[in-house]
């Protein structure tokens, strides 16, 4: 997580300003460990969870954090509604699309590890960088549009096309 915190003062930047940023899925595991890193560099993070009680685990986990969004990223219409809010509060310097989903139905995979980031990368204002987090499970990933469109993703299958989503944003802006 510190290269996390340096990536995001690089020399362009201006290392006194602190950089906004939002972090999905921060809750626990390596979105709440980004989100110490970032706040103890000096950085305003916002969280994100799916629920209320998460949201209260997050803040006490990462104290300092400058609020929380809470969404559950399986239901598209509450992903409207957090991209909504992230708006209401400012642009962010940053976004970390980290959430995910390991062991779950095929159709909440999709949904959570690649609708959502696309989703809210194309409804909130457009911040300087996005970062897509997936893993090297990507190599294991079989993009076909059949089994794509009966739901029928792994984790796998997954992190390839957040892969895919990344270089397609990085690609069009």
């Amino acid at each position: 997580m510190e290269k996390t915190a340096q990536t995001l003062n690089t020399a362009a930047d201006s290392p006194a300003r602190a950089r906004r940023i939002l972090i999905t899925g921060s809750a626990d595991g390596l979105g709440l460990l980004a989100a110490r890193a970032l706040i103890q560099a000096g950085h305003r993070v916002t969280l994100h969870a799916r629920n209320a009680q998460r949201a209260e685990d997050a803040l006490r986990g990462a104290p300092g954090a400058e609020g929380v969004l809470i969404a559950d990223l399986a239901r598209l219409e509450e992903v409207k509604s957090m991209a909504e809010e992230a708006n209401r509060r400012g642009r962010f310097d940053a976004v970390i699309h980290n959430a995910a989903v390991y062991s779950a139905p095929g159709a909440e995979i999709l949904t959570v590890n690649v609708l959502s980031p696309y989703i809210l990368t194309c409804l909130i204002q457009r911040p300087p960088r996005l970062v897509y987090i997936s893993s090297s499970s990507h190599l294991h990933g079989r993009p076909d549009l059949q089994r794509l469109r009966r739901g029928q993703v792994s984790y796998a299958d997954s992190k390839f096309y957040i892969l895919l989503l990344s270089k397609a944003v990085a690609r069009r802006w």
